[in-house]
């Protein structure tokens, strides 16, 4: 586990720290040299804007992406060291971003790890920050830079498993209906550039409010959820905190997206009287 730090403290601390926690059988050092080389031909590359800092950056990026893989592949179980590997990639990749990394491979990677430590009697801090991560940042990145979401697909096979359950009757599948949101989110993110880029788009803009409250209503019926699994000390392996003791990040999501269904709804209104 990644212990009691705050969320800001551990999210923006660096790589070298924890990555010196990982095994060296998932490949330690070569995940560690990959992230390395591809945030500083990143940095370079934002710095120069040089066409061949450029192309350093892209390759160095897809080493990265590719070392992580190997060593997830390579690895035996799905350890909470693998997790935080998986989070300070994604940290390195705002710095250029691998956009079909963020979307395809690290959400559904995400909540797949998040639902075997669930069946394992397993829930601590690092799960709390990394579903408040995949809902909320995530949506904000795509609004803000426009990401492309190649999730948006209902039938890729890597989302066919996928829960449609709309009231989850028990804890398990808790994690059903948060992967689904990891889909239906991004999914909302581009309906909501649709509308912005086109002023007579009211069926999208509809669409998109619709979407919105959906997605609301269900992460508003989750806040309860989650704060009961949290609130159950025989699944909490970290001593409870100020940030651990009571779960805000729910309330943050539902907040979001709040403002995103108030947004549709105006943008529906400036719409139909344009």
């Amino acid at each position: 586990m990644i212990g009691q730090e705050p969320l800001e403290t551990w999210y923006f601390s660096g790589h070298s720290t924890v990555y010196g926690s990982i095994p060296s059988r998932i490949g330690a050092d070569a995940v560690l040299d990959a992230a390395a080389a591809f945030t500083v031909d990143s940095h370079d590359a934002f710095m120069t804007g040089c066409d061949v800092h450029e192309k350093a950056a892209h390759t160095s990026g897809i080493q990265a992406m590719q070392s992580l893989r190997t060593a997830l592949a390579r690895s035996g179980e799905q350890s909470d060291t693998v997790l935080i590997s998986t989070m300070c990639l994604k940290t390195s990749e705002y710095n250029r971003g691998i956009y079909n990394y963020n979307f395809q491979y690290h959400a559904l990677a995400t909540v797949r790890i998040l639902k075997s430590r669930w069946k394992a009697g397993h829930w601590g801090e690092l799960e709390q920050q990394l579903i408040w991560t995949c809902l909320v940042e995530e949506v904000l990145e795509a609004i803000h830079t426009g990401t492309p979401s190649e999730m948006d697909d209902p039938d890729r096979v890597e989302v066919s498993w996928l829960s449609s359950t709309q009231n989850p009757g028990d804890l398990a599948s808790a994690f059903d209906v948060l992967a689904e949101q990891l889909v239906r989110i991004p999914r909302l993110a581009c309906v909501l550039r649709q509308v912005s880029s086109e002023r007579a788009g009211v069926i999208a803009a509809l669409k998109a409010a619709a979407l919105a409250q959906d997605v609301y209503s269900r992460v508003c019926d989750q806040t309860i959820l989650l704060e009961h699994i949290v609130s159950e000390p025989e699944r909490c392996h970290a001593k409870q905190t100020p940030l651990s003791s009571y779960i805000n990040y729910p309330s943050v999501q539902a907040f979001t997206l709040a403002i995103t269904h108030a947004l549709c709804q105006m943008l529906i209104c400036g719409i139909i009287l344009a």
